[in-house]
């Protein structure tokens, strides 16, 4: 049974996303994410619908291609003329979907969580992009709006927030449908040539959204979250990155530290958020990298490695003020700090020198330990040289 194409023309025309830039800064293409433009009718990207469980994008085909950005990535469905952006650092979170379908409708949604100030300026320039069918789902329930009341929708009160919406585009999509009596229709087409450019401008967007929430994870920035006064807690020029790390089910005495000199795998490994923003950056032929790595029988702990010398590293434990019951536990805690040597300066048999300190503005609240809103010890945090 031979196949028909039908023509359709969007009456609207609304810009998704900023203007197309094809040479994105820090970008690479893995896969065929953008192809030649050809006026051959199967020169076409086609999407058999649109699938929105509980009001989510999802998309009923495999990606063919990855477009990396700073910290995230772009993830393109030809096949279901869509594609999905994402980045995650820490205990902030950023992804959407874009889905074309009938009529030139474009669905998007975005989910956004633990940004602070930057989620304001994102979520505006998400809703520029709808025209329709705007619903949100935050932490008061799942509210509908019209178009004239978007202004009304902002991040305030509330930590988390999701959007679905269409997006109305005047450009051209086809409608693939079978030639028998009535004619069928299975999907929509969109032009290859629009559906490149669409990927290219999503990925700047992506771009400069990731690049925006790492530029925040800074060493200066982490120390800032437990005093007024950054001189006190400064890291040593060495330390490139330190992870806060996660919870090691094992029993273990209280502050056990190491010290060894550290392969790039095991770079990647224990600072993956870093290796994926800086790359390269942190390797050098002429400097050693080493990991100074402490265990802690407390989730309820800052660190700050403060000074590398011939002999000692000294390391300041933070802890909060207020009226803390929390207490031991029966895991071990990894933090772990990764420092640069390039003079033979660091021994791994090295003193380790561990400070106390107790913060003024990390509290603990009402239930006995600190709230996570109110400081992030945890996670990745990296030296702000590396700030693009």
């Amino acid at each position: 049974m031979n196949n028909i194409i039908k023509f359709t023309m969007a009456a609207g025309v609304l810009a998704l996303v900023g203007c197309t830039d094809n040479n994105v800064s820090g970008a690479a293409i893995e896969g065929n994410a953008v192809a030649q433009n050809s006026s051959s009718s199967s020169d076409v990207v086609s999407s058999s619908g649109v699938q929105i469980p509980n009001g989510k994008i999802s998309f009923d085909t495999p990606p063919t291609a990855r477009v990396k950005v700073t910290g995230g990535d772009v993830l393109v469905y030809k096949q279901s003329a869509g594609a999905r952006s994402q980045c995650d650092v820490n205990n902030k979170h950023y992804s959407s979907h874009v889905q074309f379908s009938l009529d030139s409708v474009a669905h998007r949604d975005i989910s956004l969580s633990g940004l602070g100030d930057k989620c304001e300026p994102i979520l505006e320039a998400f809703l520029k992009t709808c025209e329709s069918n705007v619903f949100v789902l935050n932490s008061s329930g799942l509210f509908y709006y019209d178009y004239p009341n978007l202004n009304d929708i902002t991040c305030e009160n509330t930590k988390d927030i999701f959007i679905v919406c269409d997006a109305m585009h005047g450009i051209e999509t086809y409608e693939s449908c079978t030639d028998g009596n009535p004619s069928y229709c299975t999907s929509v087409v969109v032009d290859t040539a629009f559906f490149n450019n669409f990927v290219s401008d999503l990925t700047k967007e992506t771009d400069d959204i990731c690049n925006s929430l790492y530029a925040d994870m800074t060493l200066d920035n982490y120390s800032k979250q437990f005093t007024e006064n950054v001189d006190e807690l400064s890291f040593d020029d060495h330390v490139l990155a330190f992870n806060g790390g996660g919870a090691i089910y094992i029993s273990a005495p209280d502050s056990i530290t190491h010290i060894k000199e550290i392969s790039p795998q095991e770079v990647l490994e224990s600072f993956p958020k870093t290796v994926q923003y800086v790359g390269n950056s942190l390797f050098s032929e002429n400097c050693k990298l080493y990991s100074v790595s402490l265990g802690i029988n407390s989730y309820y702990y800052g660190f700050i490695l403060n000074k590398v010398s011939k002999d000692s590293i000294e390391i300041t434990k933070i802890a909060p003020s207020g009226n803390c019951t929390y207490g031991k536990s029966d895991f071990l805690r990894k933090a772990e700090f990764l420092v640069q040597d390039c003079d033979g300066l660091i021994d791994e048999n090295a003193e380790t020198i561990i400070h106390n300190y107790t913060s003024s503005i990390w509290k603990c609240g009402e239930y006995g330990y600190p709230s996570g809103d109110d400081s992030e010890p945890h996670g990745e945090w990296f030296h702000p040289d590396f700030v693009k």
